[in-house]
């Protein structure tokens, strides 16, 4: 007995490019779901050690979110993000990308 069709989910064209990013941020950990259809995020996402935060990637602020994404913004509230961009994904985790200033 089989659980019905299984198929290979879509990436969004900057979805490795953000985990290769992430990777060279020290701290900042990554767990890419996408092969999971229907969770309504991408990846879970922790900086040293904080809280979670489930993470949309989408390639531009046009593409509409889907109804599983929708319900995962609602039940997660302030935990949801969409992300397009590295600055993006720096801006969930509070990661300023500025120099430190030379006198405190």
């Amino acid at each position: 007995m089989t659980s019905g069709p299984r198929y290979r989910r879509k990436k969004d064209g900057n979805q490795n490019e953000l985990f290769d990013l992430a990777e060279r941020v020290n701290g900042l950990e990554m767990l890419d779901v996408s092969m999971h259809p229907g969770l309504g995020y991408d990846a879970v996402g922790r900086y040293q050690g904080g809280p979670a935060h489930m993470l949309e990637i989408k390639r531009s602020k046009s593409k509409t979110l889907t109804d599983s994404e929708k319900a995962a913004r609602l039940y997660y509230g302030e935990y949801w993000h969409r992300v397009e961009t590295f600055n993006d994904l720096l801006d969930v985790f509070g990661i300023s990308t500025e120099r430190a200033p030379e006198n405190w």
